[in-house]
C-alpha cells in the first residue's frame, strides 16, 4: 500500500461513501449551502471509534450532498496542531503551506485541509 493510501487509512471515512453507511451514527445538525451547494450536516455520535493518531476528536461534523459524503471535518484542541502536521510528514508527502497556521495537500483527489485557530481543524474533502 502506497503511503498516501496508509495515510487515508487513519481518517476512518472515504469520501464518496453513502450517507447509508453512517445513518445510526448520525446527529442532523443545520444544512448549509456553499457556492450554491447545500449540504446536509450531521454529528458523528461515536468519536472515540473515530480517533485521528491515537486522538480523540473534540466533534466530528460530516457533510453529504444528494446522500454522498463530500466532506468530513475532524475538531480538536488548539495544541494538536503540529502533532498532526508532524505525524503527517512522516509519510513523506509535502504540504503546500498557506501560512504558519494553515497546510494542505491534494492526495489521491483528496483535499487534506489542517488549521488552527481557536482549535485545531483537520479537514477533508
Amino acid at each position: 500500500m502506497k503511503k498516501e493510501q496508509q495515510l487515508l487509512t487513519h481518517f476512518h471515512f472515504v469520501i464518496g461513501e453513502q450517507l447509508e453507511n453512517y445513518e445510526f451514527d448520525l446527529i442532523a445538525i443545520e444544512d448549509i449551502t456553499i457556492n450554491a451547494i447545500t449540504y446536509e450536516r450531521y454529528l458523528y455520535k461515536d468519536k472515540v471509534s473515530k480517533q485521528l493518531f491515537n486522538i480523540v476528536p473534540k466533534r466530528i461534523i460530516l457533510y453529504f450532498n444528494v446522500d454522498v459524503l463530500c466532506e468530513v471535518h475532524f475538531y480538536f484542541n488548539s495544541d494538536f496542531f503540529n502533532f498532526f502536521i508532524n505525524k503527517i510528514k512522516r509519510y513523506k508527502i509535502d504540504f503546500n503551506r498557506m501560512d504558519e497556521k494553515i497546510y494542505c495537500v491534494l492526495i489521491h483527489n483528496v483535499n487534506l485541509v489542517i488549521n488552527v485557530g481557536l482549535e485545531t481543524h483537520v479537514k477533508l474533502y
